[in-house]
């Protein structure tokens, strides 16, 4: 697994793909993706979307996205620190069942939906890999926290965004993160996004 450009990378024999637990479906300029030990035939495009349009969000080599009709189809255990993504039925055999801490998560649509607290409000979030930044529908959600001025994002299908941010701390299953990357946990998610944890590294 590789971060780069503020996103999550995997390294297949196909090449390099951006890892989006957002999308419910795959796409590629290949034909075929490698994952997990098993082939998955690939779309070139998804309501309109390609690798071109993936390609305005960063600089490096892209082959395509892997979303959750791929993903899900394993237990996933996200290792940010070492760079590593576990899969299949022993993914999580190396973090202890007592170190799992349990988040509020159902799927929606196959996508991971999870009940967190922003700035003590408790909101359901869609826990995208493949969002460089965390969005909420309404900015009072984020009153009172520090700005952080205007930024600029691209969404393959809204376009070019241009918003507001504010500083917070994200409280998931009791771990308060102040951002979208968290090096010092393991993730955890269940085929089908079942099940979602957090356990810190020792």
């Amino acid at each position: 697994m590789i971060a780069a450009e503020d996103h999550v990378f995997v390294e297949l024999n196909e090449g390099r793909f951006l890892v989006d637990t957002g999308s419910p479906l795959s796409f590629g300029d290949v034909s075929v993706a490698t994952f997990a030990g098993q082939r998955h035939q690939l779309p070139s495009s998804l309501m309109g979307i390609d690798v071109a349009s993936l390609r305005k969000l960063f600089q490096g080599p892209c082959s395509g996205l892997l979303g959750l009709d791929v993903l899900g189809t394993t237990n996933l255990l996200f290792d940010l620190r070492d760079g590593e993504l576990h899969t299949g039925p022993n993914a999580w055999d190396s973090v202890p069942q007592s170190d799992r801490i349990a988040c509020d998560v159902r799927a929606v649509a196959g996508l991971p939906v999870v009940r967190v607290s922003i700035c003590n409000q408790p909101v359901a979030a869609a826990w995208d890999t493949g969002a460089k930044f965390g969005y909420v529908a309404d900015a009072s959600i984020c009153e009172g926290a520090t700005s952080m001025g205007e930024i600029d994002d691209y969404n393959p299908v809204l376009g070019r965004m241009h918003s507001d941010s504010w500083l917070v701390e994200v409280d998931l299953a009791m771990a308060i993160i102040g951002c979208s990357w968290m090096p010092d946990w393991y993730i955890g998610l269940e085929k089908n996004s079942r099940r979602m944890w957090l356990a810190r590294k020792r």
